[in-house]
């Protein structure tokens, strides 16, 4: 996984373009928020859900462990490890709620400044991360 997809479902799909994919007729509630919520496909491990925004694909969040980035890391991974795979691309912030203690380990890429990993930690481990674009990957609250 990474800031533009998990396997074969891309980041800023529409959901014409995931249900083909995926062969489901995935639609969301839109019950907490009208442009925002989340949808499981069948295909996704558990722990896997996707962030739709007005239709579109936006965001994708991790909350188990096993499920990994292209580079390795997980949920239940140390913090120090996330921060040696990532190395210069990494920047270590305090979490808004369990801060300073806990840390938002925030992975950028080049050219695509737009894209981002975020690793919610406690200080120690990773507790769940997400992956997209900016801004709806740095939504905290998720679609609250």
């Amino acid at each position: 996984m990474g800031p533009d997809g998990f396997g074969a479902i891309r980041i800023g799909w529409t959901l014409a373009e995931l249900n083909a994919a995926v062969k489901q007729n995935l639609r969301p509630a839109y019950e907490i928020n009208e442009t925002c919520d989340y949808i499981t496909p069948a295909i996704l491990p558990r722990g896997v859900s996707l962030m739709v925004e007005s239709d579109t694909i936006v965001r994708i969040d991790v909350d188990s462990a096993g499920v990994l980035t292209a580079a390795g890391a997980g949920v239940g991974d140390d913090e120090s490890q996330v921060i040696k795979l990532y190395g210069d691309q990494l920047t270590v912030m305090p979490h808004k709620y369990t801060g300073p203690v806990g840390h938002y380990l925030v992975v950028s890429f080049t050219p695509d400044t737009l894209a981002r990993i975020i690793f919610e930690t406690d200080g120690k481990k990773v507790l769940q991360y997400r992956a997209g674009r900016r801004p709806a990957v740095e939504y905290v609250e998720g679609c609250a």
